[in-house]
């Protein structure tokens, strides 16, 4: 049914309700309303809208928001050579679909594709879009070798928001005409492009799996986009990098979570080992926000000044080798993590929400007295404490010196460690949990006189867990709420029931420091 643009007139009253009822409502919108509703899908189907219709004919033509992606491409039964086909097939789609567009503007664009491409498309791709005052770009692509867009994009007035990822190759982004690239090496980038300003109005830079060669590179594009607010920086090496500075007045979120790269260290070659962490990142972003950093608890970093800090999410390794026993480190090297932690305590003073996860934790506890006696009281405002780890004494260390802390959660990671002997059979002697272990830890019980929220994830009635619970209970005198969720493997188990509710009848028995009454929600299967 051809649609009208014309609004419902008297002479409606005089058709049957049958008539009224079956219009074509939907092609009466406005133009800018379509193109509202079909920014939810991909460009494939937008396009494909033109059958319906004279008036859907030429909607798709000015599309602000393109979407496409090739998985949309795949044929049912593919044979051999059929993914370059179906790659170029892509790739025609997107050349059409700009070449007949009617010159409006492209507030985003939006391009996922996992083959390798061509890249020169890709650059003709970023010329067009250029012209039509691109808003926000979003490349997710897979390349071989280095990566050249054009220039243009790093001039471009309009854009706001930059996406780029180039694939698991981690290939080298390079600005072409802007660069000196001499055997994958990127030379001077700083005297070619504007002295002064880059990209004036863009506030999101978001750059994931590529090779950062040139430290030049992100200081420009940092310290010259005189509006960005927001730098993320994932899956990325920088290992031949020697320096990467970050520098930016109204930067207000960073994430920068390096791609994990092959550490093998023995302790004779622990200083001289060519090493991925090598590279030094400084940091000087007086507005900062928020910051989440994944990386090398060895790498060494710059925090400036960073008084502006409200939320931190900190995740430290030590190599790719998840099952590295760090309590088995010689002093030496546990003397250097200490260092390299009291660096980051002291840069992150002022946070007031804080993530540590769970390598983080477990290099604290094995540094812990170090730190104590350099640091004893690292997060004076701290309100929000979330740890991803099992209770520890680097969990100790944090709550010490967070006296204003008012929320706690506690996401436990499973590890092989006894079960609360109130179930039996697991070999394990009574635990008396009369013995105040957790008050003997703290310097000061007053940190707890501000706890009001508690939040446990994973609970799985370990010991260490039960007496956690007892301490928070009848320490913490303002706590108003208790939630407690089970871990997936106790849902599964076949003696989940009897065993939750020998836990929850002990839990009970807690006495309990809070003068108001405790709201305590349980997903154990039991009321508490």
């Amino acid at each position: 049914m051809e649609g009208s643009d014309l609004p419902c007139s008297d002479a409606d009253e005089l058709k049957p309700s049958h008539a009224i009822e079956n219009r074509d409502r939907i092609s009466g919108l406005p133009d800018t309303i379509l193109h509202h509703i079909l920014s939810f899908t991909d460009t494939k189907y937008a396009v494909q809208t033109s059958i319906l219709s004279k008036r859907w004919k030429h909607v798709w033509t000015s599309l602000p928001y393109l979407n496409f992606d090739q998985n949309l491409f795949w044929e049912p039964k593919p044979v051999r050579g059929e993914e370059d086909r179906r790659t170029n097939r892509f790739m025609d789609f997107v050349d059409r679909v700009l070449l007949f567009r009617d010159g409006s503007n492209v507030l985003k664009f939006q391009l996922s594709c996992g083959s390798c491409m061509n890249i020169g498309r890709v650059v003709t791709w970023t010329h067009i879009l250029v012209r039509c005052n691109i808003q926000e770009l979003d490349f997710d692509i897979s390349a071989d070798e280095s990566v050249q867009l054009p220039d243009c994009l790093f001039t471009c007035k309009s854009l706001r928001v930059l996406k780029l990822s180039l694939g698991s190759r981690h290939p080298v982004l390079v600005i072409p005409n802007s660069t000196v690239v001499l055997r994958f090496k990127v030379i001077h980038i700083r005297s070619l492009l504007h002295p002064m300003s880059l990209l004036p109005r863009l506030k999101v830079l978001h750059l994931r799996s590529l090779s950062l060669m040139d430290g030049d590179l992100i200081d420009d594009l940092s310290s010259k986009c005189p509006a960005l607010e927001s730098l993320i920086i994932t899956n990325c090496k920088v290992k031949r990098l020697g320096n990467l500075n970050i520098t930016s007045l109204l930067l207000k979120n960073l994430v920068i979570e390096i791609c994990h790269e092959k550490l093998y260290i023995d302790e004779d070659e622990f200083e001289d080992f060519d090493r991925p962490d090598k590279c030094k990142i400084k940091i000087s972003a007086p507005n900062l926000l928020s910051f989440k950093c994944s990386d090398y608890i060895t790498r060494e970093y710059y925090l400036g000044n960073l008084s502006e800090i409200i939320n931190a999410d900190i995740d430290f390794y030590l190599d790719h080798n998840s099952y590295i026993d760090i309590g088995s480190l010689s002093l030496r090297r546990k003397k250097k993590h200490a260092n390299c932690l009291i660096k980051w305590l002291k840069g992150l003073y002022n946070a007031k929400y804080l993530i540590f996860s769970f390598w983080s934790l477990k290099i604290i506890s094995e540094v812990f007295d170090l730190l104590e006696e350099a640091l004893p009281a690292p997060f004076p405002n701290l309100n929000y404490l979330k740890l991803k780890a099992r209770p520890c004494c680097g969990m100790i260390y944090l709550l010490n010196g967070s006296p204003s802390i008012e929320t706690l959660v506690l996401e436990i990671i499973e590890e092989k460690i006894p079960w609360h002997p109130v179930e039996g059979n697991r070999n394990e002697e009574k635990l008396d949990l009369s013995v105040n272990y957790w008050e003997s830890q703290f310097q000061f019980l007053g940190t707890l006189n501000h706890l009001k929220y508690v939040v446990i994830w994973n609970f799985s009635g370990h010991v260490h867990e039960v007496v956690l619970l007892k301490f928070l209970l009848t320490n913490a005198v303002v706590l108003e709420e208790l939630v407690i969720h089970p871990s997936e493997g106790w849902k599964h188990d076949s003696d989940t029931g009897e065993r939750l509710l020998k836990v929850g009848d002990e839990i009970k028995k807690f006495s309990r420091a809070s003068a108001s009454s405790i709201r305590i929600l349980s997903f154990l299967g039991c009321s508490l």
